[in-house]
């Protein structure tokens, strides 16, 4: 998915990262998640929970600039789902923890 095709398909839904408490912008975040990374086992599926309460940890810790993390994190979806990508959650892992600090359990 690129960017315009998921910014028209976030429109249709009146999905917005710039409006919202941390629990609403990371609600979005997973839904923008789910709707780009596909959920093949329940390990996905834990893995984009553990996300989710991740982002909205992140966002209740650093209000400052709350927008500008998000549009990172949804840059970092979006490379994950490139055209030579085999497993997209795995590459979006990768870039979470190298970009953003990201641990599993860690908050």
């Amino acid at each position: 998915m690129n960017e315009m095709s998921l910014k028209q398909w976030m429109i249709e839904r009146n999905l917005s990262i710039l409006e919202g408490t941390p629990s609403e912008r990371a609600e979005t975040i997973r839904r923008v998640i789910e709707r780009c990374l596909p959920r093949k086992n329940i390990s996905d599926r834990t893995f984009h929970s553990n996300i989710t309460e991740w982002i909205r940890c992140e966002l209740e810790k650093d209000t400052t600039y709350p927008a500008a993390f998000l549009k990172r994190i949804i840059d970092a979806v979006i490379e994950a789902t490139g055209p030579t990508i085999r497993n997209p959650n795995a590459v979006f892992i990768t870039i979470l923890k190298k970009d953003f600090g990201y641990e599993r359990g860690k908050t």
